[in-house]
């Protein structure tokens, strides 16, 4: 089985999605020096990398679209049993909380203290009220 590249300037992948075709290699190809992809819609060269750290931001843009500011803010004040709960309504795991939590309020859960958790609250309330 061929690992599934994306290519990260155009977003093509290297599956097709029709039942008929078996194209694999021919949708992105390595370059003549062996080291690149090729996206043969785009043309761009690029490492398995960049096609990785793509895939990442796809998946973290997804996460940030399902959670809210105030889902986060309300995560983070649950205890462990509502949380679990919580995750399973949003249909994510904590990992997503997690890495949107990061990504609205530029901190690691695990820094957050519960002084920040009360700023960061009001913060959000306040957004919210001004629209």
């Amino acid at each position: 089985m061929v690992a599934i590249i994306l290519c990260p300037v155009c977003g093509e992948s290297n599956q097709c999605n029709c039942k008929n075709c078996e194209a694999t290699e021919d949708i992105i190809g390595i370059d003549e020096s062996g080291e690149l992809y090729v996206c043969s819609f785009c043309e761009h060269k690029f490492h398995e990398q960049d096609s990785v750290d793509h895939e990442w931001e796809l998946m973290i843009t997804r996460f940030v679209n399902i959670l809210s500011p105030s889902d986060c803010v309300n995560w983070m004040k649950m205890n462990t049993y509502d949380r679990k709960q919580f995750e399973d309504m949003r249909g994510v795991g904590d990992f997503a909380f997690k890495q949107v939590i990061f990504r609205h309020f530029g901190k690691r859960v695990e820094l957050i203290t519960p002084n920040d958790i009360k700023q960061i609250e009001r913060g959000v309330k306040i957004k919210e009220i001004l629209g």
